[in-house]
């Protein structure tokens, strides 16, 4: 008894230990990688880098804010398939305001204040 109980424990320790299966993509995200695998859209970093420099205003770096007003904070990004294309999220004193980058020719297509 003792020793079925030592084997289901070990068992169960062995079967916690092995890696999670990734969660598939789906819907937009799955899409954006298809089309930049496929070379039809740029990278995520170059649009990023794009959007940066578009700003007249540094990215705040660690440990700074944008409530000062001399920096921006990075929030993120989002993809729109529709565009196709990414919309960079910023804040500014408080703000939050977009700037949105076409995925295939990296143009900046709009900030939105």
């Amino acid at each position: 008894m003792k020793a079925a109980l030592v084997s289901a424990a070990a068992i169960v320790a062995a079967s916690l230990s092995l890696p999670v299966a990734a969660q598939p993509l789906n819907g937009e995200q799955a899409e954006a990688r298809r089309e930049m695998r496929a070379g039809n859209e740029m990278r995520v970093s170059e649009l990023q880098n794009r959007a940066f420099r578009s700003l007249s205003l540094p990215i705040c770096r660690r440990g700074q804010t944008s409530k000062d007003g001399r920096c921006i904070e990075y929030l993120g990004f989002d993809y729109d398939s529709s565009v196709p294309g990414y919309r960079f999220k910023f804040v500014r004193k408080d703000r939050v305001f977009y700037v949105d980058v076409h995925a295939q020719t990296g143009r900046v297509l709009r900030r939105v204040d």
